[in-house]
């Protein structure tokens, strides 16, 4: 069975698309940490908490 999007068009996704998913984010992770000290992890991070409070408001 093959996952349907709005437009009726296959949106499966395979896992050559997953893997180089993990590939894509397991690279910025890693030059994040080595070049920019883990700082794009720390606004990310900042920035889930503040969309999870909001969140909360709506809960």
């Amino acid at each position: 069975m093959v996952a349907r999007d709005t437009f009726g068009q296959g949106t499966a996704v395979t896992d050559r698309i997953a893997l180089i998913l993990a590939i894509l984010i397991v690279a910025v992770l890693a030059i994040d940490h080595f070049h920019y000290h883990s700082e794009l992890a720390l606004f990310l991070g900042h920035k889930l908490a503040a969309l999870i409070d909001f969140l909360k408001f709506w809960e």
